[in-house]
């Protein structure tokens, strides 16, 4: 093909980059580029896929920091937190021999905090109707059950009734009292409740105290 020149209108062959006669430059012809083939297109970056991966990301950190932060609320407050507890140590009546006397054991637990007993008690029989209570610890009871000198909790000394509340030094194995030694000729028939409180750990609930009934044969 030929092209002609615009400055002087000399014929030129179409690949040619000057006029022939003047040296007028041709201006150079951009190929247009094809299209990529079907189905190769690339997708242009969205910040807004991004931003949304992002939130998405974060609210899930958020969940999983919350349930352990919840998580970690609940062991610390079950583990610590009170509950109070009652046991019924004695309730109802009970007989002691002229000369002798019966007692309850009991356990206060480990993880015991605050034990106190509340202690309702009425004695008939002989001419003064009376009764001693004592409320001692596992050592002193045995002192006393062989004579020697011991220390008592609570003593009620020598009456007809009572009702009191003893606080009690801490966990560990503690006797009730009925004395009945003083009196040779009767039998004395006692009325009695008496329950243990005392505050402990909610999971300690399957370690009440025990009481158990053990008279002197």
């Amino acid at each position: 093909m030929v092209k002609y020149c615009p400055r002087c209108g000399a014929p030129n062959d179409d690949d040619a980059n000057f006029c022939v006669k003047c040296g007028y430059r041709f201006p150079v012809q951009q190929t247009p580029q094809a299209p990529p083939p079907s189905g190769q297109l690339q997708q242009p970056y969205s910040s807004k896929q991004k931003s949304g991966q992002d939130v998405k990301t974060r609210a899930a950190v958020v969940t999983i920091a919350l349930i352990v932060i919840f998580l970690v609320g609940f062991i610390v407050w079950f583990a610590t937190s009170n509950q109070q507890y009652s046991e019924t140590i004695v309730n109802g009546e009970l007989s002691v021999n002229p000369g002798y006397y019966e007692y309850y054991s009991f356990e206060v637990p480990s993880d015991a905090t605050n034990p106190q007993l509340t202690i309702s008690f009425t004695a008939s029989g002989g001419s003064g109707n009376d009764i001693y209570v004592y409320v001692m610890d596992s050592t002193d009871f045995i002192n006393w059950q062989n004579g020697h000198s011991a220390y008592t909790i609570y003593n009620s000394g020598k009456v007809t009734t009572a009702s009191t509340t003893v606080y009690l030094p801490g966990p560990g194995t503690y006797y009730i009292v009925f004395d009945n030694t003083f009196s040779w000729i009767s039998t004395k028939t006692v009325s009695a409740n008496i329950v243990l409180q005392y505050s402990a750990p909610i999971y300690a609930g399957l370690s009440k105290a025990r009481a158990e009934f053990a008279p002197l044969a």
